[in-house]
């Protein structure tokens, strides 16, 4: 018997599965070989999906992980005002 609750889980997975496919591929297919310029790159040093052993040129966040949006959050909002201005450190 198929509930409400079943059928979202059901969506929910299904759409989990179509976007790590995309996601994959995007990655993987990845061909950008000219910098651009005037980027503002701020990563996390504790992201297990890009580790910061392999990223340059970047803003580092202290513990910041891949979803540091979420858990860094003051970190951002007081920094990021700055960073913009071109006033950080």
């Amino acid at each position: 018997r198929h509930t409400r609750s079943s059928t979202v889980s059901w969506a929910r997975d299904v759409y989990k599965r179509q976007y790590l496919k995309w996601a994959i591929k995007h990655m993987v297919g990845w061909d950008r070989v000219i910098e651009i310029k005037n980027i503002i790159h701020i990563h996390g040093d504790k992201d297990p999906v890009f580790p910061i052993d392999r990223i340059k040129n970047c803003i580092v966040v202290p513990g910041g992980t891949h979803i540091m949006l979420i858990v860094k959050f003051k970190w951002l909002n007081e920094n990021l005002p700055k960073i913009m201005e071109d006033r950080y450190n």
